[in-house]
């Protein structure tokens, strides 16, 4: 039982001391900041890989030519990211400026692992090279996860918010990503 809620029981002719309130705050406070649920209507869900076919994420993995049950994967993770990312929102647990941290902070991880890889294989890519690295990078993709929120770390999360950004050419696999997709990106576009 909590202190003031003693005080209030017994009546008690002593005052709440300020830093018992601010505790107590900072339990609650901490409470709900790592409260974001993963709801699993969301990860149960099987996703339909047509209605997927046409977007940019599925193009990049293609690019990388990794199987089609990777692709599915890619697909599923996209579905559960957004998705659950959107309820969030709506039952308003996080802001929209939270996730533009959190897209932030995952175009900087990116970045720094495609660096690295442009680095290791030299400013003169063969096609072969250049796939190779598309796949290293894919598969740090696949097997990253950072925690949008504390104690919220479903790999879907990340890895479907990864799929997010590539939907948008703001991150990529293959080294030229950009100048081979950037295509769809203006026919959708277009297209709205």
């Amino acid at each position: 039982m909590t202190a003031s809620l003693r005080h209030l029981i017994a009546g008690s002719k002593f005052p709440i001391r300020s830093v018992d309130l601010q505790a107590q705050m900072d339990d609650i406070r901490e409470q709900l900041v790592s409260a974001l649920p993963v709801d699993n209507d969301i990860l149960d869900h099987v996703v339909d890989m047509t209605a997927y076919e046409n977007e940019i994420f599925v193009h990049q993995a293609k690019l990388v030519g990794i199987n089609d049950r990777r692709v599915l994967a890619a697909v599923r993770d996209y579905y559960r990211a957004f998705e659950q990312r959107s309820r969030w929102v709506r039952e308003s647990l996080v802001m929209v400026g939270d996730l533009d941290k959190y897209e932030q902070k995952l175009c900087e991880e990116w970045d720094l692992i495609f660096q690295r890889a442009l680095d290791d294989i030299g400013r003169e890519l063969a096609e072969v090279e250049q796939e190779q690295m598309a796949k290293r990078i894919y598969e740090w993709v696949e097997t990253s996860c950072f925690p949008i929120h504390k104690n919220v770390d479903n790999p879907s999360i990340s890895r479907g918010s990864l799929h997010m950004l590539a939907n948008d050419l703001r991150v990529g696999w293959h080294p030229h990503f950009m100048s081979k997709l950037q295509h769809l990106l203006e026919s959708r576009t277009q297209a709205a």
